[in-house]
């Protein structure tokens, strides 16, 4: 494929990443306007950014990456990838594998030990494209939506409750999350290629990990 550029994406660009979440959530996005504030807020953190891959002037992809200060780990940051998204015409052609590896080398630059995603426990494409890259399966990740209260969750022995949740695997089809972005993969892997084990900034590679979770399925990644 010709020549990509992933940047930091500016208000200009806003107009299509809303279109690319578009694309998977049957068109529920939030507005320009709410984008637009959202962006001044992420903008307000230097190390959490919403970035494009952009093709010959055409943004065909998108993903955030935030850089996560921590006080464990020596106080070595960790970086997070979410809302990762590939323009229907573009899976394939290598462009998904672009833009990891553009997140991994940001990852290394700040000295993080490890660059995280989550990926939908059903998405077994999506799984061996992040192991083409070198990421490694690690660990469960968990989630509960809204509403939080504790009571909902626990029964009266304490113990974990059935969720009562809309968002069972079977219906994330039909009840797509209200947080424009924030879903899971369903893109064709790229074959083959280099695996992604940038050097980090602080002596170790940067850990690659992804953990399996049940996020829906309309957009291509997220955690």
């Amino acid at each position: 494929m010709s020549e990509v550029i992933v940047r930091r994406a500016g208000k200009p660009d806003l107009p299509a990443v809303l279109g690319l979440y578009a694309e998977l959530n049957d068109g529920r996005v939030a507005t320009l306007d709410q984008a637009e504030a959202l962006l001044a807020r992420l903008d307000a953190y230097p190390d959490y950014g919403l970035y494009v891959a952009e093709v010959e002037g055409r943004i065909v992809g998108t993903f955030c990456l935030v850089i996560l200060d921590n006080i464990a780990h020596w106080g070595t940051p960790s970086a997070l990838v979410e809302s990762v998204v590939v323009g229907a015409a573009e899976r394939g052609t290598g462009l998904g594998r672009r833009m990891m590896q553009e997140a991994g080398r940001l990852a290394a630059e700040k000295g993080c030990y490890k660059l995280a995603l989550s990926s939908n426990v059903d998405a077994k494409p999506a799984h061996r494209f992040y192991e083409s890259l070198g990421f490694e399966r690690y660990g469960y990740s968990f989630r509960l939506d809204p509403p939080f209260a504790a009571e909902t969750g626990l029964s009266e022995d304490g113990d974990a409750a059935a969720s009562s949740s809309p968002r069972g695997r079977g219906d994330a089809s039909s009840l797509p999350h209200p947080r424009s972005g924030f879903a899971s993969p369903r893109f064709t892997p790229d074959e083959g290629g280099e695996a992604l084990f940038p050097p980090a900034g602080r002596g170790d590679v940067p850990r690659l990990s992804r953990s399996s979770n049940s996020h829906a399925t309309d957009v291509e990644e997220t955690a």
